[in-house]
């Protein structure tokens, strides 16, 4: 399962804003345009966005989204992972020292500030940062459940930045109609229109699956598969924990129709014309 945490280097624990500053500063350090587009450092920047940061941000930026992507990450990590395969990585040795939660917290806080400074610093590096954050994320969820912790404990502190506007919750109806619009795109040959799209909106939990696929389906017609079915994935999951009595694989991505022919573009002008306003 993808560790989006680790891709941003930012730790469980984060916060809206945490989210969105780092955001902002990745992508003014891996400017899309600073390299030639066949310079070998050019097309390693592009990598990164499209394959770790994008993907890790549209999961992580909207609150409810993260906090069900959190769940069912701690809860694979949980049946997955057991302390005696951490390894011996000197940031989960620190980890494996704390005698109390609160000090398990301190110290992952601390390991992931300072694992992450470098994250981006040099690109032929990033993957082995990442592999490195990602063990220290295990840690602690696995560590956190030996200190009869049953959830990942949010910070104590206020968010000090009032939420802006435009991240506030919208009314179900408008939601229909902007997720309907990015399926309209989609199926007009528009993938990458719909996910920026999809990626601005705050998604009630009624509304999750239906989210969940079609960012699946706008990967999956970019040609990015493992990001698709890492979507894929969350819908089935969302799926199963509403419906308790399916049992379906989490592992199984849903079997979804391959992605239709553009129609002609008088029907795509009729098809826009339609959409509710």
């Amino acid at each position: 399962m993808h560790d989006y945490f680790a891709y941003l280097g930012i730790s469980l624990r984060a916060m809206d804003s945490e989210v969105e500053r780092t955001y902002q500063r990745v992508v003014q350090l891996l400017h899309p345009n600073c390299f030639p587009p066949t310079d070998p450092r050019q097309l390693e920047i592009n990598r990164l966005l499209t394959e770790s940061i994008l993907p890790a941000y549209s999961t992580l930026r909207a609150h409810a989204v993260r906090a069900y992507y959190l769940e069912t990450y701690r809860a694979h990590l949980l049946a997955t992972v057991s302390a005696s395969s951490l390894g011996h990585d000197a940031s989960v040795a620190r980890l494996a020292t704390a005698t109390s939660q609160a000090q398990l917290s301190a110290l992952y806080e601390q390991e992931v500030s300072r694992c992450s400074q470098m994250l981006f610093s040099e690109l032929d590096a990033y993957d082995e940062r990442v592999a490195r954050l990602s063990r220290l994320n295990t840690a602690f969820v696995i560590y956190s459940q030996h200190h009869r912790d049953t959830t990942v404990p949010s910070r104590p502190s206020k968010d000090p930045r009032p939420p802006l506007k435009a991240e506030q919750p919208q009314a179900p109806t408008k939601i229909d109609q902007l997720l309907s619009t990015a399926e309209t795109l989609l199926k007009g040959g528009q993938a990458s229109k719909a996910l920026k799209m999809l990626q601005r909106l705050q998604v009630p939990e009624e509304q999750l699956q239906r989210y969940y696929r079609l960012v699946g389906r706008c990967y999956q017609a970019m040609g990015m598969p493992s990001e698709a079915f890492a979507q894929f994935q969350m819908a089935l999951a969302h799926e199963q924990s509403r419906t308790p009595g399916k049992r379906t694989p989490v592992s199984q991505a849903p079997v979804l129709p391959g992605e239709p022919e553009p129609p002609s573009r008088l029907k795509q002008v009729i098809d826009w014309l339609n959409q509710p306003l």
